[in-house]
C-alpha cells in the first residue's frame, strides 16, 4: 500500500462522541462503527467460527501460533469498536450480533474447508481493513483519528500473514493449483468488500471528512496491489468483473 495519504480538504471541525453532531453525520459514524463492530466482535464472541476451524486446518504447529496470535489481536480490535459504539449509547450484545454480517466474505470464512481459504480470507479481508483504517487518519471524527494509524499497521500485519500463508501453500505445484482454483471464488469477494461504485453514502463520507476516496478509487488501488502480489506467487488474477455482486 502507498505510504502517502491521498489529498483531501480536511473539514474545519472535529467531533468527539459527546459533541452535538449533525444528525446525518452521527448516523454516518454509527453506520461505519456498526459494520466494524459486527464483523470484528465475531472473534471474541464466536471462537467456534473464528478460531477453532482454522486451528484444525492449520498444517503445522507454527501455523497454530501464527493464527492464534492473529486471532488474539482481532479480539483486541473488537474492543475498539465496541467502546466507540458504547460511547454513542449503542450496546454490542447478542441482539446486535444476530444481524447478518454486512460483508459476505465473512460468511465465506465460516464455511471454508481448506487452509488456503483461510489464507485468502486474511489476504483479502485484512488488506481491505488496512485500506479502510488508512482512510480514517486525520478523520473529522476524533475517535477514528486516534485509532486509525494503529489499526492500519495491525491490519497490514494481518494481510502480510495472509500472504505468508498463501506463499506456503503455493510452494508446491499441487498447492498452487488449489490456490488458483479457489481464487476464482475469493477474488470477486475481495473486490466486493468496497461496496457499490454508485453508492450515495460514500460521497457523504468524503464531504464530512470520514473518508478520502470513493469505493471505486479504493477498489482499483486494492486490485492493482493484489494483482501484483498474486502474480508474484505464480497465480493469475481472474477477470475483475466475473462473479461480482457489487459493481
Amino acid at each position: 500500500m502507498l505510504a502517502t495519504k491521498p489529498a483531501r480538504e480536511i473539514p474545519p471541525y472535529t467531533y468527539e462522541p459527546y459533541d452535538d453532531m449533525p444528525p446525518e453525520y452521527r448516523e454516518a459514524v454509527i453506520h461505519i462503527l456498526k459494520i466494524q463492530a459486527r464483523i470484528e466482535t465475531e472473534y471474541p464472541m464466536y471462537p467456534e467460527r473464528t478460531l477453532l476451524p482454522a486451528m484444525r486446518l492449520a498444517p503445522t504447529p507454527d501455523d497454530w501460533v501464527r493464527y492464534a496470535s492473529y486471532w488474539a489481536q482481532e479480539v483486541q480490535h473488537a474492543t475498539y469498536w465496541i467502546k466507540m459504539l458504547n460511547d454513542l449509547g449503542i450496546q454490542v450484545d447478542e441482539a446486535f450480533m444476530s444481524t447478518p454480517k454486512p460483508i459476505y466474505i465473512f460468511d465465506m470464512r465460516d464455511t471454508a474447508e481448506t487452509w488456503v481459504e483461510w489464507a485468502y480470507f486474511s489476504f483479502f479481508a485484512d488488506r481491505q481493513g488496512a485500506y479502510m483504517a488508512w482512510e480514517w487518519i486525520d478523520s473529522s471524527y476524533a475517535p477514528f483519528a486516534r485509532i486509525a494509524e494503529r489499526s492500519w499497521r495491525e491490519e497490514e500485519g494481518h494481510a502480510q500473514m495472509g500472504y505468508e500463508l498463501l506463499k506456503d501453500v503455493c510452494a508446491t505445484p499441487e498447492g498452487r493449483a488449489l490456490a488458483q482454483e479457489k481464487l476464482a471464488i475469493w477474488y470477486p469477494a475481495g473486490l466486493d468488500m468496497f461496496g457499490r461504485s454508485d453508492s450515495k453514502r460514500q460521497y457523504d463520507y468524503i464531504r464530512w471528512g470520514l473518508r478520502r476516496r470513493t469505493n471505486e478509487e479504493m477498489r482499483e488501488a486494492f486490485r492493482q496491489e493484489v494483482d501484483a502480489v498474486l502474480r508474484s506467487l505464480g497465480l493469475e488474477p481472474p477477470d475483475p468483473r466475473a462473479n461480482r455482486r457489487f459493481l
